[in-house]
């Protein structure tokens, strides 16, 4: 499935309009009309701020056919670790290493 598919089924089973997830994501319509055709593509931080609005995550939005992909809890973990990160890689989030 693309990512263009993905969102535009997520915007279908949360009932919203381009109009209405470019206002909740911060984005433009214009945006959303050309990610829902496939002209863009947007970055990881993107989807996860769409995802917001669907109740989706991003791996939603990377499954390919039938197959979602599947995290390890190693790789969640990592996930977890960059995403606490600042551009220098040091921890944003004081205790993130306690908690994962």
């Amino acid at each position: 499935m693309s990512i263009a598919t993905a969102l535009c089924e997520g915007m279908e089973r949360n009932e919203l309009k381009q109009k209405d997830l470019a206002r909740q994501a911060g984005v433009s319509q214009s945006y959303i009309s050309q990610l829902c055709t496939g002209k863009k593509l947007p970055t990881i931080p993107m989807l996860n701020r769409l995802g917001e609005c669907l109740h989706m995550s991003v791996t939603d939005f990377l499954e390919d056919g039938e197959e979602p992909i599947i995290l390890t809890e190693d790789e969640k973990r990592l996930v977890k670790l960059y995403r606490a990160m600042d551009s220098k890689g040091r921890a944003v989030l004081t205790g993130i290493v306690n908690s994962v």
